[in-house]
């Protein structure tokens, strides 16, 4: 999985996914691993920050509303804390 800055498809919001907050607290890792997968395969994700534990990641989202339902999704079924996950439009 290699992402280059500025090679995730267009879209009008992102996501930003801090991983290490995510695996710092352990809930959702699992979760966000397995979507980060998808996101990549997809063209959809790009890595911000690489880092020796874990990257900063930027999905992108065709509207506000798909990014923002990607975060509740993550913050309400997996469990993720909600300061790891930022919208924004783009």
């Amino acid at each position: 999985m290699t992402g280059q800055p500025g090679s995730c498809a267009p879209g009008r919001a992102v996501l930003d996914i801090d991983g290490a907050r995510i695996l710092a607290v352990s809930r959702g890792a699992a979760w966000w691993l397995g979507w980060r997968r998808l996101m990549f395969r997809a063209g959809r994700a790009e890595i911000l920050t690489a880092t020796s534990g874990c990257d900063v990641d930027r999905v992108a989202c065709d509207e506000l509303d798909d990014a923002e339902a990607l975060r509740d999704h993550g913050t309400g079924l997996a469990g993720i804390t909600r300061s790891a996950l930022r919208v924004r439009r783009t």
